[in-house]
């Protein structure tokens, strides 16, 4: 299950987007990942500072495609 949660509530797509993995976070979003799941601070992926993660920053904007938006709301 791609959105098991650890004992911190986080996702792998959470700790993928901490630590930069691009590649990481769109296999995760591409095998429909939810992006609104919360960690127990309440905190989901996309709201981690991913500007100073230029890595990240970027999976997360190709994410605003059309394709993207569908294929999240599909979850």
């Amino acid at each position: 299950d791609v959105n098991t949660q650890d004992n911190f509530g986080d996702t792998p797509l959470i700790k993928a987007t901490l630590q930069s993995y691009t590649e990481g976070i769109q296999l995760l979003t591409r095998y429909h990942a939810c992006t609104t799941l919360r960690n127990n601070r309440g905190v989901r992926a996309q709201d981690y500072d991913t500007s100073r993660r230029s890595n990240a920053s970027e999976a997360f904007q190709k994410m605003n495609n059309p394709q993207a938006i569908a294929m999240i709301k599909k979850v």
